[in-house]
């Protein structure tokens, strides 16, 4: 494997396969490191995939996705928080309604959410510094399957690790929390999210189905806790926070990442035209 080998290999799985930049990135950093070990164990003096460059414009450039698929939308926000209410005031033993609320004030990742522990709250602040994961089990053929979930003392990045701070709001919600599990007498470990039917830490399955079900209740579209977390960081946007807060406070390695993948309009597109027509240019003598 040589440059020019490489290089022709880069370039035409590249056009075969249509791929965008992540994808190929993904590949180039597997065959990149691969050729590293090698140099590293002194089988190779030199790791020819440095010199490898694919053009900008051989990739494939994807629209951005649409932003009532991204977020939930002004009007969806009102309704979930009205279904929420309504649920945790009828069934006042069961608080995941308002850990969704909650979610929707710190935009956290699932696995991050329900982690959160007590402990965790230092003045306007609560400290992300654990993460729920999945555990595995392997079948008697060799397979290995899902078993359960654990807690660990890691977050998915360094980025991760940090304080978000706690508004007027999720601090509100945090009360009431606190107050509806001393009242049920729910325990476990110190965990904020306690599951009324086991009466344990609830998992991030058990509040992906009740946000289904709750989207289904108030007549919005099933969108998952990653929209919430989308949600929270377009408002953000919205409000005019400085992008590295907002980095900071999402767990991201940079700045990109935070503007091109989380930066969504939660207007429909009514409110969008109603904006666009206000911004016109009345300077304009036509």
């Amino acid at each position: 494997m040589d440059f020019l080998y490489l290089n022709q290999w880069a370039k035409s799985i590249v056009k075969d396969n249509n791929l965008d930049k992540k994808q190929y990135y993904l590949i180039e950093s597997v065959l990149g490191q691969s050729l590293q070990y090698a140099i590293d164990k002194k089988y190779i003096g030199e790791n020819p995939f440095d010199r490898v460059k694919v053009s900008k414009k051989m990739f494939q450039h994807k629209k951005k996705p649409d932003n009532g698929k991204q977020v939930f939308l002004v009007n969806e926000q009102k309704l979930i928080a009205e279904a929420a209410r309504y649920k945790f005031d009828h069934c006042t033993w069961c608080i995941t309604p308002l850990i969704v609320l909650l979610n929707f004030q710190l935009g956290l990742r699932i696995g991050e959410l329900v982690a959160l522990k007590w402990e965790d709250i230092n003045g306007n602040y609560i400290t992300i510094n654990r993460m729920e994961t999945t555990t595995h089990r392997v079948d008697d053929s060799g397979g290995v399957l899902p078993d359960g979930y654990k807690v660990v003392s890691y977050v998915k990045s360094e980025a991760g690790y940090g304080d978000v701070y706690l508004n007027n709001i999720a601090k509100s919600l945090l009360s009431e929390i606190r107050k509806a599990n001393l009242k049920c007498g729910y325990y476990d470990g110190g965990y904020i999210f306690i599951a009324s039917r086991t009466k344990k830490r609830g998992t991030s399955r058990t509040l992906t189905k009740y946000l289904e079900d709750l989207c289904d209740y108030a007549g919005v579209d099933n969108k998952s806790n990653h929209k919430i977390r989308k949600t929270y960081i377009s408002s953000l946007f919205d409000s005019g926070v400085n992008i590295n807060t907002i980095r900071e406070q999402a767990g991201h390695e940079d700045e990109k990442t935070s503007l091109n993948n989380y930066c969504f309009d939660q207007k429909d597109v009514s409110e969008r035209e109603k904006e666009l027509e206000k911004a016109a240019n009345k300077r304009m003598d036509i």
